[in-house]
């Protein structure tokens, strides 16, 4: 009875300690399983330490392979700026400084002045001449029979507008005077005072190809456009030219070396104290003033205000008007 009341209540009966010993193998393994667990679990974040390791070498590798190839870029660059852009940078800063030096800035104003005189401004005069007047032309390539070969200078054109601009501030009469181109060249200035009423013109040129230029020149100049049609050029040295007697104005493009101007200046001066009478020189690109002040007869003439402006700042060359007293 003392069993059953167990049964009853729920206590296991004498068989039931063979299975409990049967169960025991599993209770006895369960450890074993959470052995193999935590050995899984540590394989795993082994392999996970080891991939970021061999990461971290990977990448500290490239990091370092990239700060190398860094600096061997830093260094190439440097390498090229010293060979190529200090030394640009070295020779554009001397261009800067060359060209900005007021002897070249005054060079390259003139040249450009100069073409543009050319270009836009003597374009008509060189439409109307048989022979073309605006080509520079050096002594060396002419046939000149003059001992005073060497005192010349070599033939450039008077630009169209300093022409004017002179004659336009000499405050007489064209007619009045008579007009001597000394180094008339191939006529230019010649061909341009006869748009003036002068009374009469006279070129005086001693390279025979350049007077010979200059009489197709006169030749063929339409008479039309001729206000004083007494026009000449004389092959002839300066210091032998007759000079004429009465009012005169002298032109004087720079045409041959101060001692050619002095020799000539005092037989304009011996000529005016045989004959008192008002004379001009004008004198363009002639630097050298002392044979001019020399001869006692001549004074500068003030040019006027905004005449005088206009040429000091739009000529290519510079312009200076002498006239004696009388």
């Amino acid at each position: 009875m003392h069993m059953t009341e167990t049964t009853e209540h729920g206590l296991e009966p004498s068989g039931s300690y063979e299975k409990s010993a049967d169960a025991s193998p599993e209770k006895a393994a369960q450890p074993s399983g959470l052995s193999e667990s935590s050995g899984a679990k540590g394989a795993f974040a082994a392999r996970l330490r080891a991939i970021a390791a061999s990461l971290k070498s990977a990448l500290g590798g490239g990091g370092q392979a990239a700060a190398t190839q860094g600096r061997r870029g830093l260094d190439l660059s440097l390498r090229v700026a010293r060979e190529r852009a200090f030394p640009w940078f070295s020779r554009a800063s001397a261009l800067v400084r060359e060209h900005t030096r007021p002897s070249v800035i005054k060079r390259d104003y003139h040249q450009g002045l100069l073409f543009v005189h050319e270009k836009l401004f003597d374009r008509q005069v060189e439409e109307l001449t048989f022979v073309s007047s605006g080509d520079a032309k050096p002594l060396s390539d002419l046939k000149i029979g003059s001992i005073t070969r060497l005192s010349g200078r070599d033939y450039k054109p008077t630009p169209r507008l300093v022409f004017r601009w002179a004659m336009e501030s000499i405050p007489e009469q064209p007619s009045l005077y008579t007009f001597v181109d000394f180094g008339a060249g191939r006529g230019r200035a010649l061909l341009m005072a006869s748009h003036l009423n002068f009374n009469r013109i006279i070129g005086v040129e001693f390279a025979e190809e350049l007077h010979s230029d200059c009489e197709m020149n006169i030749a063929q100049y339409p008479r039309s456009l001729m206000k004083c049609r007494e026009v000449e050029c004389v092959h002839q040295d300066a210091t032998l030219f007759d000079l004429p007697d009465g009012p005169t104005i002298f032109y004087f493009f720079h045409p041959f070396d101060s001692k050619i101007m002095t020799e000539v200046l005092e037989r304009i001066a011996r000529s005016y104290d045989r004959s008192p009478r008002r004379l001009y020189l004008v004198c363009v690109d002639m630097p050298d003033r002392e044979p001019i002040e020399a001869q006692g007869i001549f004074r500068p003439f003030a040019l006027p205000g905004l005449q005088g402006l206009k040429m000091s700042l739009l000529s290519p060359y510079s312009i200076e008007i002498y006239r004696t007293a009388t």
